[in-house]
């Protein structure tokens, strides 16, 4: 035992004289147990984020390949996502729902809004459904640099209430672009249009604009002698940018 001992010193003592630390066994077992729960808490924690964002660039595609998306839903105009508020004027949602919404608050809430559309309203408590008439102030077809990538999008200002505007995005499967929409046409939304809020901006504080999609996807009548073919887009375009911008012209 003497002899152990003895030579364990040594060996210590050799291994100090060339610069080596000697770490017991249960040292190296504590390091690498450390080490697996690290990773263990990591992947859950990153798991748990990819599911919970799924309107984020990276948890889409991880989502998007691993076929844990659904496609986007056509719902039914008997069985839509219940309202928050019933069908809501754009003077009643600026002054009652977002008048105290600036920031990172703003920021969150078209997160949500977003993440809502995508997961087809599942844990959602309600949303929001614009109803009024309004005054087309541009229009574009969408493009792949889109998060709709296929469709037509209008810009139009409130004809109620002038300190609101309106972004409709009309998605579409069709290849073929829709002819320009002029301005100055009239348009209605009403109750069985399902237009649905999917993000808020306040470009100053005495103003607000609102982007809006129909989710029950009818066709959409922007005239008495024009309709848009609507249809849930098969995929978004993650990395396209989000809301849509129109440059409006002055004549």
């Amino acid at each position: 035992m003497l002899f152990r001992y003895n030579d364990i010193n040594q060996k210590s003592s050799s291994r100090k004289s060339h610069g080596i630390v000697y770490f017991p066994p249960l040292f190296w077992w504590s390091i690498l147990i450390l080490t697996l729960a690290g990773i263990a808490t990591l992947s859950w924690t990153f798991s748990t984020y990819v599911f919970d964002h799924p309107n984020k660039k990276v948890p889409y595609k991880i989502l998007t390949k691993l076929n844990k998306i659904s496609a986007i839903e056509r719902f039914s105009p008997q069985d839509p996502p219940k309202a928050k508020t019933s069908f809501a004027t754009s003077r009643s949602l600026m002054e009652n729902e977002f008048s105290n919404f600036t920031g990172i608050y703003l920021t969150y809430l078209n997160d949500i809004f977003l993440r809502d559309y995508i997961e087809n309203y599942k844990r959602t408590d309600g949303v929001y459904y614009l109803k009024g008439t309004f005054t087309i102030t541009g229009s574009r077809p969408l493009t792949e640099s889109d998060l709709f990538t296929r469709g037509t999008v209008l810009s139009a200002s409130c004809d109620d209430f002038p300190k609101a505007s309106v972004t409709l995005v009309l998605p579409s499967n069709s290849k073929d672009q829709a002819p320009p929409t002029p301005q100055g046409t009239q348009f209605s939304l009403q109750n069985n249009d399902f237009s649905c809020l999917l993000h808020v901006r306040k470009p100053t504080e005495d103003s607000i604009h609102f982007t809006l999609l129909p989710i029950t996807y009818n066709n959409f009548k922007i005239s008495k002698t024009r309709s848009i073919r609507l249809n849930p887009p098969p995929t978004l375009n993650i990395d396209g940018s989000w809301p849509p911008i129109i440059e409006e012209k002055n004549h």
